[in-house]
């Protein structure tokens, strides 16, 4: 009666047999299967009236539910998961969008500026060069985020705010770069680091941000009681905000407090413990602007432009700059308001430039280009694998979906004049740096995060 015997693979020891590969001589082991088989006094499915129980025998050891079929099944699942976690990707949507809104951010930057660097500094792409240096440092520090591990800034938190605090306090040293702003208003916002100059204020948002997401993370068992859950999270917070306030930069700080005030309540907190601090924000806000004939002649000039028309000129020149562009715009480089009609062309204002150069087909463009960030960025916080990772997406989220949304409504005279700047667009070197280097956080967080 004939009998086989399975066949040996070539390369690698069978697993019923026991083999070693071809040409070894010598069997490198004794096949538990095999020993099974000898056992029952089987060597293989024979063919035949009688041999029927020895074929169920064989295929009992050998068949579906098997230790040979299950061996199979791991290896299978064992090499599509190392596949899988080889295939692991960044959101690449949200990678393409941000390279996107930085290379339209270069393009116009120049066409606003080359005016005004020609003038100022004999050189037509002086700003152009800056901002170029930034965004190359930028893209490292978006490498560097992304391939650093976002739980690593979880605990770090005393770090970062102290980094943070400290790079404010400099700005009050003679470290400190004083400026003037379009209508002669003297502020410190810069340090001077060798040559370059860094607003401490970008890299605070960061600080904030990761602090906030850890102390939310930490404190979510206890985050709807007020003095052991909200309350030590937000003395620490009003000391920074005090910081920033007296730089002069109310707009920022006010901005950072909508920022931190989001991320209580998705994080859990009571809406009462809102209504307090928010009221105590609020009062304090209102005395700030108050006491400052400077931002009290803003805010009077939003509500009254036509009256007061030499309180509300950037506004008025912005809007006028996006009504000549109309549908299709005058063409890249060919806009007249950059030219000193538009204070702060290249900067608060940037986005009245693209309105008049690209029209209000650019000016949609470049908004849809937002909200598809704010959306990546959402769905990143959503799909996080843990409460850190999740805050601090949507920190961070909350950051650029605010600062674009306060620079479009000054823009088009739907708030008054803040100071903050267009983000991946509007000049400035160290918004974009750490702009970038938030992104690459959130790409870290795409990374490791679900679907």
């Amino acid at each position: 009666m004939s009998c086989f015997r399975p066949p040996t693979p070539a390369s690698t020891s069978s697993p019923i047999t026991g083999r070693g590969a071809r040409g070894s001589g010598r069997r490198s082991m004794r096949s538990p299967l095999l020993q099974k088989l000898k056992n029952k006094g089987l060597k293989g499915p024979s063919y035949g009236y009688k041999a029927a129980p020895r074929r169920r025998a064989f295929r009992k050891l050998t068949g579906v539910g098997s230790p040979l079929d299950e061996y199979r099944k791991s290896r299978i699942f064992s090499q599509l998961k190392t596949a899988e976690e080889h295939r692991k990707l960044p959101d690449l949507m949200l990678l393409s969008v941000v390279a996107l809104l930085t290379v339209v951010g270069l393009v116009m930057l120049y066409s606003a500026s080359s005016y005004m660097g020609a003038v100022w500094h004999g050189d037509d792409m002086y700003y152009l060069k800056r901002q170029l240096l930034a965004a190359a440092l930028g893209i490292v520090l978006m490498v560097g985020a992304y391939i650093v591990p976002y739980r690593f800034y979880q605990g770090k938190y005393p770090y970062l705010l102290g980094a943070a605090v400290l790079m404010l306090l400099l700005v009050f040293t003679p470290l400190g770069v004083a400026a003037r702003s379009s209508a002669g208003r003297l502020f410190r916002r810069s340090i001077n680091l060798g040559g370059l100059t860094f607003q401490p204020v970008e890299f605070a948002k960061l600080a904030i941000a990761i602090y906030m997401a850890d102390f939310l993370s930490r404190k979510a068992p206890e985050i709807r009681r007020m003095f052991k859950g909200v309350m030590p999270g937000m003395i620490v917070l009003g000391v920074m905000f005090l910081l920033i306030y007296l730089q002069p930069d109310l707009s920022s700080a006010a901005f950072l407090g909508l920022v931190v005030f989001t991320m209580l309540f998705i994080g859990g907190a009571r809406i009462s413990q809102m209504a307090i601090f928010g009221s105590m924000a609020l009062g304090f806000l209102y005395l700030a602007i108050k006491s400052d004939p400077y931002k009290l002649n803003r805010i009077e000039s939003y509500f009254d432009q036509v009256l007061r028309l030499e309180g509300s000129y950037q506004a008025m020149r912005s809007m006028e700059a996006i009504a000549w562009g109309g549908l299709t715009g005058t063409g890249p480089g060919r806009g007249v308001y950059k030219m000193f009609y538009l204070p702060m062309a290249h900067t608060d204002f940037i986005f009245s430039i693209i309105g008049e150069e690209l029209g209000v087909l650019g000016m949609v463009a470049v908004i849809g280009m937002y909200m598809i960030l704010i959306w990546r960025g959402a769905r990143i916080a959503a799909r996080a694998p843990d409460l850190f990772g999740g805050m601090l997406a949507a920190g961070i989220t909350c950051i650029f979906a605010y600062q674009a949304l306060m620079n479009l409504g000054v823009t088009l005279g739907l708030l008054p004049i803040t100071g903050v700047s267009l983000p991946f667009i509007s000049k400035g070197g160290s918004s974009l740096m750490m702009s970038l280097a938030m992104v690459g956080i959130l790409l870290n967080i795409s990374k490791e995060g679900a679907g």
